[in-house]
């Protein structure tokens, strides 16, 4: 068993180093859902982009263990996807996780897992680590308690992700460590970035704070600070060589992304190639995880089954037919100018759009 453990421990170096030389952590074989297993969480963060926030109807209904395994049964027979990311609110807190994740590692899918950390302890790690989690995300807000816990509106909620990133460490796991940039913390995003990387972070995720859900535009940083942060993020990156990402859109037409060399930008992918659709506790198709445009049942058996590649975003067809069904693809909305296009990247139109602005920077 130890050579086991040891291959395993290669692997996971192996992908940390693909990921900083490439800014990919995985290969793009073949689709790549998010899967929201539930609403539940065990905090209630000011930034928090859930779309249920907004749209409780979205949530009513939780899968049990036995419908997301029959539900992931079916998308990997459907679309031959190989991966998956689990999600929330927070993943650790559906009764069937454990369930879940062990029918995923036997059927040869590996597993990202997006946790706050609170109930992810060395048992825990080390179950993810031996069915299939290849990859986990932390956020920590802060180089303090006060302000995390202050965001989180979650009392210890500090010690705990910290707690956890050490059981990370420990067991020489692949983990990325997340900083959510609002107003209220992004003066601290040197201190914060530096904890992680002291603690083998596999790579760091700077996000600008994404209205929607929970998350006022009064939450949102300055133009200024996001500029300054991401000087501070490359600068990190190039010092300690560790992969770094802005996965929520930095737009162009406000910040010129070029001086950032050591930060990898993305930008909507909703309708491309690299796509993640998102299924919302109740099985419901959305284009992704910040949209609460709902595309239809994926659950349903025999209703409906991924359809082809369109521009607008992801939609379903009626099972065997070659046309697009009645559900209406997701518009993505942007002003127009050539770097904000399909062809060159765009921002979010799924979340924060204020009247007569499709950004969701509108400061």
């Amino acid at each position: 068993m130890a050579w086991r453990e040891k291959l395993a421990r290669w692997q996971r170096q192996l992908l940390a180093e693909r990921a900083r030389l490439t800014g990919r952590w995985s290969p793009t074989t073949g689709p790549h859902f998010i899967l929201e297993l539930t609403s539940t969480c065990n905090q209630d963060c000011h930034y928090c982009y859930n779309v249920w926030k907004q749209k409780p109807a979205l949530a009513e209904t939780v899968l049990d263990a036995a419908g997301w395994c029959a539900l992931i049964a079916k998308l990997q027979a459907e679309t031959g996807c190989t991966r998956l990311t689990f999600s929330g609110g927070e993943p650790l807190t559906h009764p069937g996780f454990g369930e879940i994740l062990a029918f995923c590692h036997a059927r040869g899918l590996e597993s990202i897992l997006i946790t706050n950390g609170g109930l992810l302890d060395a048992d825990a790690v080390a179950f993810c680590l031996a069915h299939g989690v290849r990859m986990f995300e932390l956020t920590l807000l802060a180089a303090e308690p006060a302000t995390h816990d202050a965001l989180t509106r979650a009392p210890g909620s500090w010690e705990r992700a910290l707690s956890a990133m050490l059981c990370l460490q420990q067991a020489e796991a692949a983990w990325c460590g997340v900083f959510v940039a609002t107003r209220r913390n992004v003066q601290q995003v040197r201190e914060t970035l530096e904890l992680l990387i002291a603690l083998d972070a596999s790579a760091l995720m700077f996000n600008r704070c994404n209205p929607g859900g929970a998350a006022q535009l009064a939450l949102m940083p300055t133009v200024a600070q996001v500029r300054e942060a991401l000087a501070v993020v490359n600068e990190l990156a190039a010092r300690y060589g560790v992969f770094a990402t802005a996965s929520i859109p930095i737009m162009p037409c406000l910040i010129e992304t070029g001086p950032y060399r050591h930060v990898h930008f993305g930008f909507c992918s909703a309708g491309r190639e690299n796509a993640y659709p998102t299924l919302g506790p109740d099985g419901r198709v959305r284009p992704c995880n910040h949209s609460a445009t709902v595309l239809g049942w994926f659950i349903a058996a025999g209703s409906f089954v991924m359809g082809r590649r369109m521009v607008q975003g992801l939609v379903l067809r009626a099972e065997g037919s070659s046309e697009p069904s009645s559900i209406e693809a997701v518009e993505i909305a942007h002003c127009g100018w050539r770097r904000c296009s399909p062809d060159w990247g765009r921002g979010c139109s799924s979340s924060g759009v204020s009247p007569g602005s499709p950004c969701s920077w509108a400061w």
